[in-house]
């Protein structure tokens, strides 16, 4: 039989500050109450999903949600109050040019790391990288509600970008049957065993 936590739950202290019922809270969030009662009397175990909206929504840390973190919440503007959401929301608003920016080359890093490793670990990986990073990405947005936003602002765009970008690294190596020529061009052929210096073989087609 599992252990019980010694400490309350972090839902019931996060709706206690903020004056919700559970009725509110999963509302809030898109769940039951049903739900967020059984979460808060530990017969459920929270998902990573609803443990995110639970973040967009109070701003308390998702990692600290899913650890059932004792003591007071925490949000990045620092312990959760009643006042945390307005001053979270005034702070959302009032974001600089460069604190976007900020954000934007955070989330190109970390994707850059990635690139970077399954380079030097696995470059056969490379082109199912591509895919998955952009399915979950997609993921990301649909659990944040930003779906039709986040297809407006992505517009047009190219499905090798990633791949341009990791290739020129190695401008001669092929990754699977991808190649990225020397004008920028990425052509299809048949996978080699190994990388290198190859010939150019006809019957590729620039994609």
């Amino acid at each position: 039989m599992s252990r019980s936590p010694t400490h309350r739950s972090i839902l019931r202290e996060i709706r206690n500050i903020l004056g919700w019922t559970q009725t509110t809270l999963a509302e809030r969030i898109g769940t039951t109450p049903i739900t967020v009662n059984r979460i808060e009397n530990h017969s459920l175990k929270i998902s990573k999903r609803l443990a995110w909206r639970i973040c967009w929504t109070t701003g308390v840390y998702q990692q600290d949600i899913l650890n059932n973190k004792p003591g007071q919440p925490q949000t990045p503007s620092g312990p959760l109050t009643k006042d945390s959401l307005g001053r979270m929301e005034e702070i959302s608003q009032n974001m600089t040019e460069e604190q976007q920016r900020y954000l934007v080359e955070f989330a190109t890093e970390h994707v850059a790391f990635l690139v970077k490793a399954c380079f030097n670990d696995s470059p056969r990986k490379l082109w199912s990288l591509q895919s998955a990073v952009k399915s979950a990405v997609e993921e990301i947005a649909e659990d944040f509600g930003l779906t039709k936003a986040f297809k407006k602002a992505r517009g047009p765009s190219s499905s090798f970008v990633l791949l341009r970008w990791a290739m020129t690294f190695a401008p001669n190596r092929e990754f699977g049957m991808i190649k990225l020529k020397p004008d920028g061009t990425l052509v299809m052929g048949p996978a080699r065993e190994t990388g290198g210096k190859s010939a150019k073989k006809p019957g590729r087609q620039p994609l």
